[in-house]
Protein backbone atom coordinates (compact mmCIF):
# COMPACT_ATOMS: atom_id res chain seq x y z
CA UNK A 1 0.00 0.00 0.00
CA UNK A 2 2.79 2.43 0.88
CA UNK A 3 4.55 1.66 -2.40
CA UNK A 4 1.36 2.41 -4.35
CA UNK A 5 0.86 5.70 -2.49
CA UNK A 6 4.45 6.68 -3.17
CA UNK A 7 3.96 5.93 -6.87
CA UNK A 8 0.80 8.03 -6.98
CA UNK A 9 2.60 10.87 -5.20
CA UNK A 10 5.48 10.75 -7.68
CA UNK A 11 3.07 10.64 -10.62
CA UNK A 12 1.11 13.64 -9.38
CA UNK A 13 4.31 15.59 -8.75
CA UNK A 14 5.57 14.94 -12.27
CA UNK A 15 2.17 15.84 -13.72
CA UNK A 16 1.98 19.13 -11.80
CA UNK A 17 5.55 20.03 -12.79
CA UNK A 18 4.74 19.32 -16.43
CA UNK A 19 1.63 21.48 -16.29
CA UNK A 20 3.55 24.28 -14.63
CA UNK A 21 6.21 24.06 -17.29
CA UNK A 22 3.63 24.28 -20.07
CA UNK A 23 2.00 27.28 -18.44
CA UNK A 24 5.28 29.14 -18.13
CA UNK A 25 6.22 28.30 -21.69
CA UNK A 26 2.91 29.64 -23.04
CA UNK A 27 3.42 32.98 -21.31
CA UNK A 28 6.92 33.83 -22.52
CA UNK A 29 7.46 37.10 -24.35
CA UNK A 30 7.36 36.36 -28.08
CA UNK A 31 5.15 33.30 -27.74
CA UNK A 32 1.99 33.07 -29.83
CA UNK A 33 -1.47 31.81 -29.06
CA UNK A 34 -4.77 31.62 -30.92
CA UNK A 35 -8.08 33.07 -29.81
CA UNK A 36 -11.25 33.58 -31.82
CA UNK A 37 -9.54 32.77 -35.11
CA UNK A 38 -6.78 35.38 -34.66
CA UNK A 39 -3.19 34.91 -33.51
CA UNK A 40 -1.48 37.00 -30.84
CA UNK A 41 2.15 37.49 -29.89
CA UNK A 42 2.99 38.33 -26.28
CA UNK A 43 4.82 41.66 -25.96
CA UNK A 44 5.04 41.80 -22.18
CA UNK A 45 3.07 40.72 -19.12
CA UNK A 46 0.15 42.96 -20.03
CA UNK A 47 0.01 43.41 -23.80
CA UNK A 48 -0.01 41.56 -27.10
CA UNK A 49 0.22 42.21 -30.83
CA UNK A 50 -2.25 40.64 -33.22
CA UNK A 51 -0.22 38.86 -35.89
CA UNK A 52 -0.19 36.53 -38.87
CA UNK A 53 -0.48 32.84 -38.07
CA UNK A 54 2.93 32.20 -39.59
CA UNK A 55 5.88 34.62 -39.36
CA UNK A 56 7.87 32.77 -41.97
CA UNK A 57 7.81 33.40 -45.73
CA UNK A 58 5.40 32.87 -47.47
CA UNK A 59 3.15 33.92 -44.60
CA UNK A 60 0.25 34.86 -46.89
CA UNK A 61 -0.63 31.21 -47.52
CA UNK A 62 -2.22 30.95 -44.09
CA UNK A 63 -3.32 34.60 -43.82
CA UNK A 64 -5.69 34.00 -46.70
CA UNK A 65 -7.93 32.03 -44.35
CA UNK A 66 -9.27 35.41 -43.19
CA UNK A 67 -12.09 37.09 -45.10
CA UNK A 68 -14.95 39.57 -44.74
CA UNK A 69 -15.02 41.69 -41.59
CA UNK A 70 -12.16 41.24 -39.10
CA UNK A 71 -12.84 42.51 -35.59
CA UNK A 72 -9.84 42.95 -33.31
CA UNK A 73 -10.82 42.91 -29.61
CA UNK A 74 -9.52 45.29 -26.95
CA UNK A 75 -8.42 42.41 -24.73
CA UNK A 76 -7.76 38.71 -25.12
CA UNK A 77 -7.20 35.92 -22.58
CA UNK A 78 -4.85 32.94 -22.55
CA UNK A 79 -3.82 30.49 -19.83
CA UNK A 80 -5.66 32.55 -17.21
CA UNK A 81 -3.98 35.83 -18.17
CA UNK A 82 -5.73 38.78 -19.82
CA UNK A 83 -3.76 40.94 -22.26
CA UNK A 84 -4.50 44.29 -23.88
CA UNK A 85 -4.13 44.40 -27.67
CA UNK A 86 -1.76 47.32 -28.29
CA UNK A 87 -0.19 46.56 -31.68
CA UNK A 88 -1.22 45.30 -35.11
CA UNK A 89 1.24 43.15 -37.01
CA UNK A 90 0.74 41.42 -40.37
CA UNK A 91 -2.54 39.91 -39.26
CA UNK A 92 -4.32 40.63 -42.56
CA UNK A 93 -1.35 41.14 -44.91
CA UNK A 94 -2.11 39.57 -48.31
CA UNK A 95 -5.72 38.91 -47.30
CA UNK A 96 -7.49 39.97 -50.46
CA UNK A 97 -10.88 38.83 -49.17
CA UNK A 98 -10.84 41.01 -46.03
CA UNK A 99 -13.29 43.88 -46.62
CA UNK A 100 -13.18 45.69 -43.29
CA UNK A 101 -11.23 45.70 -40.04
CA UNK A 102 -12.22 47.08 -36.68
CA UNK A 103 -9.33 48.51 -34.65
CA UNK A 104 -9.88 49.03 -30.89
CA UNK A 105 -8.78 52.23 -29.16
CA UNK A 106 -6.22 50.24 -27.18
CA UNK A 107 -3.96 49.98 -30.24
CA UNK A 108 -1.03 52.41 -30.30
CA UNK A 109 1.01 50.99 -33.19
CA UNK A 110 0.17 49.72 -36.67
CA UNK A 111 3.24 47.75 -37.70
CA UNK A 112 5.18 47.29 -40.93
CA UNK A 113 3.18 45.68 -43.77
CA UNK A 114 0.09 45.44 -41.55
CA UNK A 115 -2.39 45.84 -44.43
CA UNK A 116 -0.01 45.07 -47.28
CA UNK A 117 -1.86 43.78 -50.36
CA UNK A 118 -5.31 43.94 -48.72
CA UNK A 119 -6.92 45.02 -51.97
CA UNK A 120 -10.44 44.27 -50.65
CA UNK A 121 -9.99 46.86 -47.90
CA UNK A 122 -11.35 50.17 -49.25
CA UNK A 123 -11.84 52.17 -46.05
CA UNK A 124 -10.44 52.06 -42.52
CA UNK A 125 -10.98 54.04 -39.33
CA UNK A 126 -7.81 54.70 -37.34
CA UNK A 127 -8.58 55.32 -33.63
CA UNK A 128 -7.12 58.27 -31.72
CA UNK A 129 -4.99 55.88 -29.67
CA UNK A 130 -2.65 55.14 -32.60
CA UNK A 131 0.64 57.06 -32.50
CA UNK A 132 2.80 55.10 -34.95
CA UNK A 133 2.28 53.62 -38.41
CA UNK A 134 4.98 51.36 -39.85
CA UNK A 135 6.68 51.06 -43.22
CA UNK A 136 4.51 49.91 -46.15
CA UNK A 137 1.58 49.56 -43.76
CA UNK A 138 -1.02 50.14 -46.50
CA UNK A 139 1.06 49.27 -49.57
CA UNK A 140 -1.05 47.85 -52.43
CA UNK A 141 -4.20 47.91 -50.35
CA UNK A 142 -7.59 48.85 -51.80
CA UNK A 143 -7.91 52.08 -49.81
CA UNK A 144 -9.73 54.91 -51.57
CA UNK A 145 -9.32 57.52 -48.83
CA UNK A 146 -7.93 57.76 -45.32
CA UNK A 147 -7.79 60.28 -42.49
CA UNK A 148 -5.02 59.93 -39.92
CA UNK A 149 -5.94 61.19 -36.44
CA UNK A 150 -3.80 63.85 -34.79
CA UNK A 151 -2.51 61.26 -32.35
CA UNK A 152 -0.27 59.83 -35.12
CA UNK A 153 3.23 61.32 -34.80
CA UNK A 154 5.27 58.83 -36.83
CA UNK A 155 4.69 57.18 -40.21
CA UNK A 156 7.04 54.82 -42.04
CA UNK A 157 8.50 54.97 -45.53
CA UNK A 158 6.25 53.90 -48.42
CA UNK A 159 3.26 53.54 -46.12
CA UNK A 160 0.96 54.12 -49.12
CA UNK A 161 3.26 52.82 -51.84
CA UNK A 162 1.42 51.70 -54.98
CA UNK A 163 -1.98 52.12 -53.36
CA UNK A 164 -3.48 52.46 -56.80
CA UNK A 165 -7.06 53.43 -55.87
CA UNK A 166 -6.13 56.00 -53.23
CA UNK A 167 -7.51 59.43 -54.12
CA UNK A 168 -7.51 61.36 -50.82
CA UNK A 169 -5.30 61.43 -47.72
CA UNK A 170 -5.44 63.66 -44.67
CA UNK A 171 -2.23 63.45 -42.67
CA UNK A 172 -2.10 63.99 -38.92
CA UNK A 173 -1.10 67.41 -37.59
CA UNK A 174 1.12 65.46 -35.20
CA UNK A 175 3.40 64.44 -38.08
CA UNK A 176 6.41 66.72 -38.65
CA UNK A 177 8.47 64.41 -40.86
CA UNK A 178 7.08 62.86 -44.03
CA UNK A 179 9.33 59.93 -45.02
CA UNK A 180 10.65 58.91 -48.41
CA UNK A 181 8.29 57.47 -50.98
CA UNK A 182 5.17 57.85 -48.85
CA UNK A 183 2.79 57.94 -51.85
CA UNK A 184 5.13 56.59 -54.48
CA UNK A 185 3.27 55.09 -57.48
CA UNK A 186 -0.17 55.94 -56.03
CA UNK A 187 -1.28 57.30 -59.38
CA UNK A 188 -4.94 58.04 -58.54
CA UNK A 189 -4.04 60.39 -55.69
CA UNK A 190 -5.45 63.88 -56.25
CA UNK A 191 -5.78 65.35 -52.75
CA UNK A 192 -3.35 65.31 -49.83
CA UNK A 193 -3.83 67.50 -46.77
CA UNK A 194 -0.40 68.10 -45.23
CA UNK A 195 0.30 68.65 -41.52
CA UNK A 196 0.47 72.25 -40.29
CA UNK A 197 3.71 71.60 -38.40
CA UNK A 198 5.50 69.87 -41.28
CA UNK A 199 9.30 70.28 -41.11
CA UNK A 200 10.78 67.56 -43.32
CA UNK A 201 9.51 66.35 -46.70
CA UNK A 202 11.01 63.08 -47.89
CA UNK A 203 12.42 62.15 -51.28
CA UNK A 204 10.42 60.45 -54.04
CA UNK A 205 7.30 61.35 -52.11
CA UNK A 206 4.85 61.16 -54.98
CA UNK A 207 6.63 60.05 -58.17
CA UNK A 208 4.12 60.00 -61.11
CA UNK A 209 1.54 61.97 -59.06
CA UNK A 210 1.28 65.74 -59.61
CA UNK A 211 -0.85 68.61 -58.29
CA UNK A 212 -2.19 66.69 -55.33
CA UNK A 213 -1.16 68.51 -52.20
CA UNK A 214 -2.47 71.37 -50.15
Amino acid sequence: MNIKLQNVHVLLTVLLMSMAGLTVQAQNVGDKFESGGLYYKIIDDNSVSVEAKNDEYPYWDENNELSGAVNIPETVSNQGNTYTVTQIGMVVAYCGDVTSISIPNTVTKIGDDAFHHCYGLTTIDIPNSVTEIGEEAFTQSGLVSIVLPNSVTSIGEKAFFYTMYLTSVTLSDGITNIPNGLFKMSEALTNVTLPNALKVLGKMLLTVVTHCCQ
